[in-house]
């Protein structure tokens, strides 16, 4: 998945995707919970 880094996550936190899902889903670092990652993947 290709997303630019400026754009809102797609999890609906408001949060920019590079400072949210955006490194759960390039494997840069683990989430911290089953809830995030969950969000992260769908």
């Amino acid at each position: 998945m290709s997303q630019p880094k400026s754009e809102r996550c797609l999890c609906n936190s408001q949060k920019p995707f590079k400072r949210c899902c955006g490194p759960y889903l390039a494997g840069e670092a683990l989430a911290p919970t089953a809830e995030a990652l969950m969000r992260s993947r769908y």
